[in-house]
């Protein structure tokens, strides 16, 4: 009698089919039938871990892609809100000095006019009015210099 395995359905080699069909096993003996059982069911065992293994080093290897590229547009936002913000407080030769690590940053200008700006009666014109009001008036009298700024082509230092 020759040994072999037979199979009443029939099957495309992938595991699920292996586990899922009955297998009829003609052996020369009966102390064969449960060691080649045995085998074929740890055999099966390693091609699925081995299978699950490449799945997770897949998935792994895709999430850590997902993150990356989640991580450097999550920088590339804040670096963009930094530079917005750099350059909404300092002159842009000055920022970009900033920026290249320039430790000390002066400018020496021939001529110079300097503009101090107080609005007097502040405290009692705001303290009558609402928060939205003081916001409302303040961005007309600030817009109103950044115009005359730009139309003269002068420098805007904020200071305290």
């Amino acid at each position: 009698m020759s040994q072999g395995v037979e199979s009443d359905q029939g099957n495309d080699g992938g595991a699920a089919d292996i586990l899922a069909s009955p297998l009829v096993v003609r052996a020369p003996g009966p102390s064969i039938v449960p060691r080649f059982v045995g085998d074929l069911g740890d055999a099966i065992v390693r091609l699925d871990e081995a299978a699950f293994d490449e799945h997770r080093r897949m998935l792994s290897s895709e999430l850590v892609r997902e993150a990356l590229a989640a991580q450097a547009a999550e920088l590339a936002r804040a670096r963009e809100k930094s530079e917005r913000l750099l350059l909404s407080i300092l002159p842009g030769g000055v920022a970009n000095q900033l920026k290249d690590g320039a430790a000390t940053i002066a400018e020496a200008q021939d001529d110079v006019t300097v503009l101090f700006v107080d609005i007097c009666g502040f405290t009692r014109l705001s303290g009558g009015s609402g928060a939205a009001e003081v916001v409302q008036m303040l961005n007309k009298v600030f817009s109103a210099f950044d115009a005359l700024v730009e139309l003269h082509s002068v420098e805007k230092i904020k200071a305290r």
